[in-house]
């Protein structure tokens, strides 16, 4: 290498760092080009490293309280084995202390921050940037790549601009990684001896120029990292050595440094040097990069802290102090999990101890533990523990009472997640409400679900009081000429069940007691009402091989079918699990359905388990078509049995009619397939045919609904009232309501697609092409033979005019869509499904294209429109 290149360093080359002056003089005798700009990168890493060192040093050199949170959470997350370019970017952080570093090294707050870079580094930076364009973009070779240099980077230095280290730095490594770090001969980066020439040839100029820039030769000529002694001089002074400097340098006397008073003589120092060659310095306590100002033990206390006072503040945890205080701190600080759960266990057995515990010893035991394990952080919450302790048993008992109250039903499962509370502080809390009558269980749990599934609501002793003083004003103001109305008796009797299910079965006796004091009208429905089917069934009735079963609620109706099919010798064994649709079982020898969710109300009958979270009208479809698989006829005059369809394909050829229904879908390749019958059950046939064969996943939507009460598709055949399905189909599991008109039919499943994200136009509108692209958008007309081409065009136009411009996208087309963006994914996060790519002003965008021709010319209509609208005018 030429001798030149390092003419400013070799002033005050052997006042520099011990290292440095090593690997400088490795690059003066490199042998080949290669090795020349190896060490040319090495000592450029070094140098990173270094003030990266300088800089966490005097970061640490701060009050404990006066961490910087953002900085901490990088540093504890950064490994020592960074890369090249994770070191630049924490020169960039330590940047943002500008006023600190400034106070204590002020040339180190200019390195990193000045604007004021050699001329040769920027114009190395900027060659290096032309470089990496001439072989990555243009291929141009090694040969010639000089001659793209010189055509397009400034000549004239004074016209280079400004440039920073950061910038130097960041450039640099890129060639530094394909040049040194993964060599690759398919990368832009040619393994040549010319290419290598030319890259030393910018950049040996400029590490010398940056080496002798004052700021930086001031940092790596006055300041040393020494090593203190323990031996303490007089005038608050210690002995040091120096392993940094090189030996001929060394004085001759011992060496000493002058602390401030609150500085120790020990470990390693960043020391400056002063006019006598003998004394020196002390800055800061020297700290090699990555370190942290908080260990973590103390962040381990400041969140057990954190964890203690939102425990205490409720006697549990809830959802929300979990989702987005507790979790979201763990993630801040970068705390193991495993770590945190084991601390909130302990913590939680210790309030435990300090609430429950009978004897003053006990709860000063558990107090003292708990100071131990906070530590520091003690002092903050001391003064709140012994009031908040006192009243933990009461908030406790309130929020789970409330809890309870706004779900109306909570199984034991359910409470514990809902406050973390172990189980044997949730069962006491549990017992205290039932003693004093603000609870009660539904079911103890069973030997399927364990404690678990056990139920619990609230329980108001009050309320027969109030309804039976109604039926007794009901009994005194009616007589046999008389008599209150039918619609009266449907409430009162509809009043009763809710009681009797609620704990008070004493209550539908005293009920039926009074049926002589109303009218006797029947009622009967019409097929199009839309009422829940229960509001025709005052009582279940069932006949089970001629025998009558009759229950006023669900979960009695299911006791008796049971006790009949145990008299009458009954074995339906075969018949279980029995699936009501897809995934829910009527019964199951566990309380678990096929999709592994538990049930909602187990009803243990015999060794098997059945679900009791049925309307009553489904109940009785149910329990019917079970019998019936089980070989027991079984009949009821309160509904008609409808079974499912065969899953076998429907015949198109024995329809006469010509007109077909259906759709036209097409897929993300453009492709269209047209999906169709002559009936709209056969064409729903089809319909749901093609989405399990493109295995779209149903199980995420279904059900669809169409309307306030009615499903189009569901994994079971019933409506949102409970009526089941009028015409049926089904697939794997899936059912479809196929009682619609022609018309309706076919808009009923363009909803189904929407839902699914499906593009689909009726098979009778379609445009087929027809439809001409070309629109025009003010001065200019824009054309083009599809909707992918019409609106890559049509966006270049509007972005060329400026009435599109990159502060306006990504531009939405509908609530969850984009039209245009940075990255094919809309807002709900599912990919386009017709990108296409758009250049604009050197950027790179992506249009999503699935839409209708005619869709296509609308929308682009509109988007003009809103772009050439004046912006609104504003009034201070």
């Amino acid at each position: 290498m030429p001798a030149n290149h390092f003419q400013r360093i070799h002033a005050f080359y052997h006042e520099l760092p011990r290292h440095f002056c090593a690997q400088l003089r490795l690059a003066v005798e490199a042998r080949s080009a290669p090795d020349e700009f190896s060490c040319h990168c090495t000592l450029l890493e070094s140098l990173t490293t270094y003030l990266n060192d300088l800089s966490n040093s005097v970061y640490l050199d701060r009050a404990l309280d006066q961490a910087n949170e953002a900085l901490e959470a990088k540093l504890r997350g950064m490994d020592r084995a960074l890369s090249f370019g994770h070191r630049i970017g924490s020169l960039r952080d330590f940047a943002r202390l500008e006023a600190d570093i400034q106070k204590r090294i002020p040339e180190l707050a200019q390195i990193l921050t000045a604007k004021t870079l050699p001329k040769e580094c920027v114009r190395a930076t900027k060659s290096f940037q032309a470089i990496k364009e001439a072989r990555d973009k243009f291929h141009i070779p090694p040969s010639r790549i000089l001659e793209y240099v010189r055509a397009n980077v400034e000549p004239d230095d004074d016209k280079l601009g400004r440039g920073t280290l950061d910038a130097f730095l960041s450039v640099v490594v890129d060639f530094r990684n394909k040049g040194v770090g993964h060599r690759s001969e398919e990368t832009w980066f040619p393994q040549d001896s010319q290419f290598f020439l030319l890259l030393n040839g910018f950049l040996a100029p400029a590490l010398d120029a940056l080496l002798s820039w004052e700021p930086l030769q001031a940092v790596l000529t006055r300041y040393e990292t020494v090593e203190a002694e323990l031996d303490t001089l007089a005038g608050n002074a210690c002995v040091v050595r120096r392993p940094e400097l090189l030996e001929g340098r060394l004085p001759l006397r011992p060496s000493r440094m002058s602390l401030q008073p609150h500085q120790r003589p020990e470990g390693r120092y960043l020391a400056r040097r002063t006019h006598d060659s003998s004394l020196l310095e002390a800055v800061v306590p020297f700290h090699s990069f990555p370190k942290t100002l908080q260990s973590p033990e103390q962040l381990y206390q400041r969140y057990r802290r954190e964890f203690l006072s939102h425990y205490l503040d409720k006697g549990v945890i809830t959802p929300s102090q979990r989702r987005d205080e507790l979790d979201v701190r763990v993630k801040k600080l970068v705390l193991s999990e495993e770590r945190v759960r084991a601390d909130e266990r302990e913590f939680q057995q210790l309030v435990a101890a300090c609430s429950n515990a009978t004897d003053k010893e006990g709860q000063d035991a558990a107090r003292q533990q708990l100071e131990r394990l906070l530590g520091p952080e003690w002092v903050h919450v001391q003064d709140r523990v012994k009031t908040l302790l006192d009243q933990l048993p009461t908030r406790r008992k309130d929020y789970i009472y409330h809890a309870i109250e706004n779900a109306f039903v909570m199984s034991f499962a359910q409470l514990k997640a809902e406050s973390e509370l172990s189980e044997p502080e949730l069962e006491r809390v549990l017992e205290e409400l039932e003693r004093e009558r603000k609870i009660r269980t539904l079911n103890a749990g069973d030997s399927y679900g364990g404690r678990n599934q056990a139920l619990f609501k609230l329980h108001d002793p009050s309320r027969p009081d109030g309804f039976r003083s109604i039926l007794q004003q009901l009994e005194k103001t009616a007589s046999p000429r008389r008599k209150h109305p039918e619609l009266v008796w449907k409430l009162v009797s509809l009043c009763g069940k809710l009681l009797s299910d609620d704990g008070f079965p004493e209550l539908q006796s005293e009920v039926q007691a009074l049926r002589s004091c109303f009218e006797d009208v029947g009622t009967q429905q019409g097929p199009d009402d839309e009422r829940s089917a229960d509001d025709a069934l005052s009582e279940l009735s069932l006949q089970i091989n001629g025998r009558d079963v009759q229950a006023p609620t669900v979960r009695a109706l299911l006791e008796q079918v049971w006790k009949e099919l145990q008299a009458q010798n009954i074995d339906v064994s075969a018949s279980v699990p029995f699936l009501i649709g897809k995934t829910r079982y009527l019964v199951s020898d566990r309380p678990f359905h096929a999709n592994g969710k538990p049930f909602v109300i187990p009803i243990p009958l015999g060794g098997y388990v059945f679900e009791g979270s049925l309307t009553r009208a489904q109940a009785l479809n149910e329990i019917i078509r079970f019998l019936e698989k089980s070989g027991v006829k079984a009949t009821s005059s309160n509904v008609e049995v409808e079974y499912e369809s065969s899953e076998e394909a429907l015949d198109d050829s024995t329809s006469e009619s010509d007109e077909r229904l259906g759709i036209i879908i097409r897929d993300a390749t453009g492709a269209e397939e047209e999906v169709s019958g002559p009936t709209v059950r056969s064409f729903y046939s089809k319909l749901l045919s093609y989405l399990l064969e493109h295995q779209y996943d149903l199980s995420e939507v279904a059900p669809i609904r169409v309307g306030r009460i009615r499903y189009v598709l569901a994994e079971e055949p019933y409506h949102a009232n409970g009526r089941r399905f009028q015409s049926t189909i089904s697939r794997d599991g899936y059912y479809m309501e196929t009682d619609y008109t022609h018309a309706l039919g076919v808009k009923v499943a363009l909803e189904v697609c929407k839902t699914l994200g499906i593009y689909a136009v009726p098979l009778s509108q379609e445009d087929n092409g027809q439809v001409e692209l070309e629109l025009d958008l003010g001065k200019r007309t824009v054309r083009g033979s599809s909707v992918p081409e019409f609106f890559t065009a049509a966006v270049r136009a509007l972005y060329d005019e400026g009435l599109l411009t990159e502060k306006d996208i990504p531009y939405k087309s509908g609530r969850l869509r984009y039209f245009i963006s940075s990255i094919p994914v809309h807002v709900h996060g599912r990919e386009f499904i017709s990108p296409v790519e758009v250049s604009l002003g050197g950027a790179t965008y992506y249009i999503e294209s699935n839409t209708s021709r005619t869709n296509a010319r609308e929308f682009i209509q509109k988007l003009f429109t809103s772009c050439s609208a004046p912006a609104p005018e504003t009034t201070a």
